[in-house]
């Protein structure tokens, strides 16, 4: 009998051990639940946080289109592209009980500059005179990009193909003045469709455009603004006709150089923050407009980044230019 109660006794034992082991398990499976749910609802709510500042962004962007084609309209879009912050804060909105109302969790703000794409040298347009200088290479160089553009190879998508397909050394690719140089400010396939505006190019573009001295060209800069091409060759010195842009035909005025911008940068940089943490976003795109000031998207990019704590840049003032844009929301 004391042997069947030491048996007995061992197996409740047992039994113990097993169910603290099923219990332990138990718990630490729940526990791992637990922490993976919470996981996924965290990453969820990065995830939020992104997509806030992503929304933010690509807002700035629209809302910097919808102005300059007003602007166009009204024959005023050159003054938008100075390159000055213009900030405004987008509402964020959530649904409680199937209905939107504001939600003031999360501090979403955004920053827009516009640039003038026309002050640049269109690489695709550009005749080989004006290749030679403002890519500072010899003739036949140049010669030889302007047929390389107009072959079967087509246009550059970018300024970087000058590298990558040979066009340039390494060398004297480091050496270029990429502010000064585009292919993204014609609206359509057609090379003919770029224009360089006289009265925002750079001395630099001018001097290429014009087929004039680096002398010459800052004359012409501090003679601006121009009205038309009589007043341009006449501050060259020049007449139309010999410039490096010509006409059409002999006597018509080159369609290439223009007094009012049509292409435009926008750059537009968001921020969204909701506790300690905060999500940016950066979308950078070119906007060329049609005769009829229809805008066609040429260039985009977009680049996001997640951050905890106070390590991150500044968030943009969204208080700091009340300018038509910040009305947008």
């Amino acid at each position: 009998m004391d042997g069947s109660g030491t048996f007995r006794g061992e197996r409740r034992g047992v039994a113990l051990l097993t169910a603290l082991a099923v219990l332990f398990v138990l718990t630490a499976m729940g526990a791992a639940y637990l922490s993976y749910m919470a996981m996924e609802v965290d990453k969820a709510r990065i995830a939020m946080l992104q997509q806030r500042a992503d929304h933010a962004a690509v807002a700035g962007v629209q809302a910097a289109i919808g102005e300059l084609q007003q602007a166009m309209a009204g024959g005023s879009a050159d003054a938008l592209a100075k390159g000055e912050p213009i900030a405004f804060a987008p509402a964020v909105y959530t649904v409680e009980d199937d209905v939107i109302v504001p939600d003031e969790t999360y501090v979403v703000k955004a920053r827009v500059r516009i640039g003038d794409e026309s002050a640049r040298l269109n690489l695709n347009a550009a005749p080989a005179s004006a290749l030679r200088v403002v890519l500072g290479v010899d003739g036949e160089t140049a010669r030889r990009i302007r047929a390389h553009i107009a072959g079967e190879a087509g246009l550059l998508t970018e300024v970087d193909d000058l590298l990558t397909r040979g066009l340039l050394s390494p060398e004297q690719f480091a050496a270029l003045d990429r502010s000064v140089l585009t292919v993204h400010s014609m609206p359509g396939a057609d090379p003919s469709q770029a224009r360089i505006n006289l009265n925002t190019a750079t001395p630099k573009v001018l001097e290429a455009a014009l087929g004039v001295t680096a002398e010459v060209a800052e004359q012409v800069a501090a003679a601006r603004p121009f009205a038309d091409i009589n007043e341009a060759a006449a501050a060259a010195g020049k007449p139309a006709g010999t410039f490096n842009y010509v006409g059409e035909t002999p006597g018509s005025p080159p369609q290439a150089l223009a007094f009012r911008s049509s292409a435009f940068r926008i750059e537009s940089d968001a921020v969204a923050e909701r506790g300690s943490r905060r999500a940016t976003a950066h979308v950078e795109a070119v906007v060329a407009f049609t005769p009829a000031h229809e805008p066609v998207c040429t260039y985009w990019s977009e680049l996001g980044r997640f951050e905890i704590g106070d390590d991150a840049e500044a968030a943009p003032d969204a208080e700091a230019a009340p300018d038509a844009m910040a009305r947008v929301q």
